[in-house]
Formats: structure tokens, sequence, C-alpha cells
């Protein structure tokens, strides 16, 4: 989004005639003009350079909140009447089913969004030929189409949960705000069915060719969560919505399966969405048999590892940390004889010191003893007994 966003902005907050209920949205970004220059050298997504990322706010809260996707392919390049779809716009049509119900929709919780669904997708022939086509010009087409029966679901009064995706061929020139070019993708709204005053229920994506993932993750986080240019956005500096702040046509990607999706600003974090965010690494789970051990005596100690997410045991090692007797109560680690899941020992426990410092005397001997296990591929974790 550039400073025409902020004036479409300013106009949008006056609806005094039909003429300023439609605005647009999309990224205002010159693919490729040089390498991604906010990402560190271990992958850190920051902000991109003089992108402001203070003064979001809700505004009207206008967003998607359950969103359903149908991708609409449109001319040569996506199919041919003999031939049908092409395999390019099926790995497109599987991308927006897997994502639109995936972790990468769960981190837009905080601005009212959840997961949704797709509905689909369905290819439309265009005879070959450049010919240029406004933002109004693709809205209107999708009216037709969708008065035609192309979707299965069509919007409805005061339905805002619809997105339709438009993926047209290399032949058609879009343009945007008047401008061809100097974008990869857009979002914008309108009506289907209705007028104002009531509110848009036609919300609608543009992807310029050849559209891949990364654009088509940063207009669904961005048209769900503004849909009509009224709810997420920031007018600090130059104006933004969430995507813009963290992911251009030209990157930096995240990683997704086998694609690559935006990057998009977290309000309540303060920073952008990162890999880790989407696939968090790994964990394990230790439970301990007893939880509860007496002191002083030997006791039959089993430690289950398991994976956190799948319950599968996984080999690991271990170290007890324990305490000395009293009155020492010093740390002391004694590591559990093998490797495996579940790992068995004997151990005579002992209490900690609170404060091995603490005056005045007698110190208080209240800290558990304690277990740390470790796995190939995971971050150590750790469990305590009770006493």
């Amino acid at each position: 989004m550039d400073k025409a966003h902020d004036d479409s902005r300013e106009s949008q907050q006056d609806r005094s005639t039909p003429n300023d209920l439609k605005r647009l949205a999309g990224q205002w970004h010159l693919p490729n003009i040089h390498p991604p220059d906010n990402v560190s050298a271990d992958g850190y997504i920051d902000p991109l350079p003089g992108w402001p990322t203070t003064g979001f706010s809700a505004h009207t809260g206008e967003v998607i909140a359950h969103v359903r996707v149908f991708n609409i392919f449109w001319g040569r390049d996506y199919g041919h009447p003999n031939t049908g779809i092409t395999t390019a716009a099926r790995d497109l049509d599987n991308f927006t089913t897997i994502v639109v119900n995936s972790s990468y929709m769960d981190h837009l919780n905080e601005y009212g969004v959840q997961r949704g669904v797709s509905l689909g997708s369905t290819w439309i022939d265009r005879q070959p030929g450049a010919k240029t086509y406004s933002e109004d010009d693709m809205g209107a087409l999708l009216v037709q189409w969708l008065d035609a029966g192309i979707a299965p679901e069509v919007p409805g009064p005061d339905d805002y949960s619809h997105l339709y995706f438009i993926y047209p061929s290399a032949d058609v020139n879009l343009t945007l705000g008047g401008k061809p070019g100097g974008f990869c993708g857009y979002h914008s709204y309108g009506y289907y069915n209705q007028w104002w005053p009531q509110k848009n229920n036609l919300f609608f994506g543009v992807m310029c060719y050849p559209a891949s993932p990364n654009v088509i993750s940063h207009e669904l986080a961005e048209a769900c969560t503004d849909r009509s240019l009224n709810a997420w956005y920031t007018t600090d500096g130059k104006g933004a919505e969430i995507g813009d702040v963290c992911d251009s046509c030209g990157g930096p990607p995240l990683g997704f399966g086998p694609w690559q999706v935006g990057s998009y600003w977290l309000d309540s974090k303060s920073r952008c969405l990162q890999e880790d965010d989407l696939f968090p690494p790994p964990r394990l789970n230790v439970a301990l048999n007893p939880r509860r051990v007496p002191l002083g005596r030997p006791v039959d100690v089993t430690i289950t590892i398991t994976d956190a997410r799948g319950g599968w045991p996984v080999k690991s090692s271990a170290v007890i940390h324990n305490f000395t007797p009293r009155p020492g109560g010093y740390p002391v680690d004694q590591p559990v004889p093998g490797v495996g899941s579940p790992l068995r020992t004997t151990e005579t426990f002992y209490a900690g010191k609170e404060n091995t410092d603490r005056l005045p005397p007698p110190p208080v001997y209240d800290v558990a003893p304690s277990v740390t296990v470790q796995a190939p591929g995971y971050p150590p974790e750790s469990a305590s007994f009770l006493l």
C-alpha cells in the first residue's frame, strides 16, 4: 500500500455518496527489484524498511471471520478446452485448500479471523489476446460469472464470508488505481445483489500472472483482516495493511511445505510472522512415575519420553538433577543409564536448599529434584518431581 491508499482511506471514512463506497487494497511493491533486505542471517524476518509498525487498529472491525474461498482461473495459461486445467492451476488450488485451514490462519486470531474452507475452483476460457482490465472491470466480470452459476455459493444479504480469487492469464493487462504494473496482486470489494447503504458483501482478489502462493497468502491475510479497507490498517507513516509491513512481491517468503507464503504483522507481538510460528519446533513430553517421591530412601523411577504432537516414544538420554543429603542440599547431577523410552532407574532423592546463602539459619530444604531429557532433533525438556 502506498500514499494512494492513504488518500483512499481518508475518503473511505466519509461515506456520503455511493462513489466513495468502493476502495482498493493490494500489494503496491515492485516485484524483484532487489533481494529482500529485512531478513537476518538466521532467516528471521524483520519489518520491511520504511513501513510503519505502529498505529494498527481494528477501526470498524469489518473482517472476514470464517472465510470461504473459491478460485477462478481465467484464460489459456491456466487451462484449455481440450486438456482442461493446467498442473500449475491444480497446485495453486491445492495450496489454497491447505493454507486456508492451517496454522497460517491461526495467527490471524488476534484480528478476529479464524480458519476457513476452500470451496474448490473453476476454469473459464478466454480467447487469447491482450486486453486491459481495471479493478472495476474485474469486479463487474465477477458479478457476471456468479450470475452465470460458475461458483457453488454466491454471497447472500449480510453475507461477509465469501472471498473469490481470480487468476487471469498473462495476456490480461491489469491496472490498479488507473496505473499499469508495479504490483503483483490486490484485493477489493463491492456488492452482489445489494447496494449502498447496505454493507458490501462481495470480496475478491486478483493475482497477476504467474500467480504464486506467496502473493495468494498475502492477499488472503489482508482481505480477511481488512475486507473493506476499514478494519486492520495503520495510517502512520505511509500507511499499511498487515501484509505490507513484512512481505513484498519479491519476498521474503516463509517455508510452508512445498510452497512459500508471505509473512504478516503480528500486532500483539510487535513483530513479523516467522516460520517457527507456522511449524513450531518439535517438543518432548516427559512423564515421571512416580511423580511424588519420598526422600532419603531408594525409589524405582520410570521416565517416559514421547513426541508432544504425535505421542510416539522418543529415544532419549536423561539426567536427574538431585541434591546431596542434609545438611548439604547442594546440586548434584546423576545421568540415567542407557538411551530409550521409557528409561528406568533407582534413585535416592534429597531436597535442595531454597537459598544456599539464606540468613539466618536454618536453611529451607524445599527444592525438588528434576529431570532433563535430550533427543536428536528436539530441544532439551525438563520435568520436576514433587516432594
